[in-house]
């Protein structure tokens, strides 16, 4: 990811990275859970449908990409 170095943008990685961090060792204790967070997808569509602000859209983004990398 190549992001703005503002510190919205710092603060939503964070936050993205924070995210992924609970659901990575919460998933070591209980396997399943991360397949909760496979619906990120989906609750990206519907805040966006729901005129959602970039700043949300971005982090539910980043986070899915986190959590794509981290399992990889």
């Amino acid at each position: 990811m190549n992001l703005p170095k503002d510190d919205l943008s710092q603060t939503k990685l964070a936050a993205a990275y924070l995210v992924a961090s609970l659901v990575q060792t919460l998933s070591e204790s209980e396997p399943t859970f991360q397949n909760s967070f496979s619906e990120l997808g989906r609750a990206y569509g519907t805040l966006c449908d729901e005129g959602g602000t970039v700043a949300g859209l971005e982090l539910l983004a980043w986070t899915r990409e986190i959590l794509k990398i981290k399992i990889s």
